[in-house]
């Protein structure tokens, strides 16, 4: 004889087809799943709350604990003696000495900070002005070799323009008086003039040859022939540094000899007619000159 499960399940199963069956499978599965996780968030809950109650309950019971007539305890107080990382100190001195020792940790550690960032200021402060001493020194010797260079300019330059000036110095044609008891001017206009540009000096004219006795002249004719400036020499700066000779060309085939020494004095000989040497200038030569040497 069937059971009764087993007459349901015949029945079941002669009632509703496979489709049928599978879909009424598939809903209660669900149901049961939907449940399962409801019960699961709800139990979470539970947890969590139990969690709290247990946090409670240990605070209410180390209230309990040290609560005495003596020594009486708020709940506060207590809460007080975990700080913000959970842990629970014996007493609120504890853990606000552990507060101070950290706090004092780290301002020692703020200290030692501070004082690695102030000895590097320091050394960079002693480096900026090693480089600023430096700076100052290079200024100060730049300055005077600017001061140095400055002078040497302008002495450069005091130097040339009393170069220059001398250069361009003219003092334009001078008379010279000549020794006028042995010479005269050859012809009107034609004595001796010097001028000096400069270092330049230069002296021209012609001059003549006077008779002194009869109508010969007694003037030397060595070396030792000199035309006076009439008892006077040149002014020092028209004088040479050494004594220069110059030749010059007379009447024909004539020419004669003048020196011009450093004392200023102007010696005139050595005139010679061909290969002849008078002993005596000749009376009434033709003696035309021009001197040029550069001062002292």
């Amino acid at each position: 004889m069937l059971s009764l499960q087993e007459c349901l399940e015949n029945i079941k199963n002669a009632v509703l087809g496979r489709d049928v069956r599978q879909s009424i499978h598939d809903g209660i599965k669900g149901i049961n799943d939907e449940s399962k996780a409801d019960m699961e968030a709800k139990q979470a809950v539970i947890d969590t709350y139990t969690a709290k109650q247990d946090a409670l309950d240990e605070k209410y019971d180390r209230l309990l604990d040290e609560m005495s007539q003596a020594n009486p305890s708020l709940a506060e107080v207590v809460d007080a003696r975990q700080n913000e990382a959970g842990t629970v100190f014996t007493n609120l001195r504890e853990r606000l000495n552990d507060a101070d020792q950290k706090q004092t940790n780290s301002s020692a550690e703020l200290s030692t900070e501070i004082n690695n960032t102030r000895a590097d200021l320091d050394m960079r402060i002693e480096a900026n002005q090693a480089l600023i001493s430096q700076n100052q020194t290079r200024i100060s010797t730049m300055d005077t070799n600017l001061t140095n260079l400055r002078n040497d300019v302008n002495s450069y330059k005091t130097t040339t323009n009393n170069r220059l000036t001398n250069l361009e110095n003219d003092s334009g044609w001078k008379g010279l008086a000549v020794n006028m008891l042995a010479f005269t001017e050859y012809s009107s206009g034609s004595g001796l003039v010097i001028r000096n540009v400069g270092k330049i000096v230069n002296i021209v004219g012609t001059l003549t040859t006077k008779s002194l006795v009869g109508n010969k002249t007694v003037i030397d004719n060595g070396e030792e022939a000199v035309l006076l400036l009439q008892g006077m020499e040149l002014p020092e700066n028209y004088r040479p540094k050494i004594g220069v000779v110059t030749i010059h060309q007379g009447s024909g085939k004539a020419i004669f000899m003048t020196q011009v020494s450093p004392d200023g004095t102007i010696k005139i000989g050595r005139y010679r007619e061909g290969n002849t040497y008078p002993s005596t200038l000749p009376n009434n030569v033709w003696l035309p000159i021009n001197i040029m040497y550069i001062a002292k």
